[in-house]
């Protein structure tokens, strides 16, 4: 998924909700966000909880968290990784696109999605 511009809680909860209800997802999937777009976040530590059970309700395979540059101090990508671990998810939140297929140990994404057609909000 991408997500861009200014970003709530409600916007990231909608995203993995919407990539859950994909009748393609199946449990074991990766899921990566791209959050380099975002400029601006507005999301409270009340948020996190409803974002995080979505995200271990996605099944047992890893996320990836690509930051955004907004998130200074990597703190708002932290969070949820934090919580997501509690859950038994892998969460891994990196500096960009590639760093976090490596860390999926994917070389590259699927064509769609390296040409922009992927999910986004």
């Amino acid at each position: 998924a991408r997500v861009e511009g200014a970003v709530t809680g409600r916007d990231m909860l909608a995203v993995l909700e919407a990539v859950h209800a994909d009748a393609r997802w199946a449990d074991g999937f990766d899921f990566i966000c791209d959050c380099t777009g975002v400029r601006g976040h507005e999301v409270s530590p009340p948020d996190t909880r409803p974002v995080v059970l979505e995200a271990a309700r996605g099944g047992s395979g890893a996320d990836v968290i690509v930051m955004s540059p907004a998130d200074d101090d990597g703190h708002l990508a932290e969070m949820p990784s934090v919580y997501s671990r509690r859950l038994g998810k892998r969460v891994v939140a990196c500096a960009t696109v590639d760093e976090g297929l490596a860390a999926l140990g994917r070389g590259a994404l699927p064509a769609p999605l390296a040409r922009g057609q992927g999910a986004g909000r």
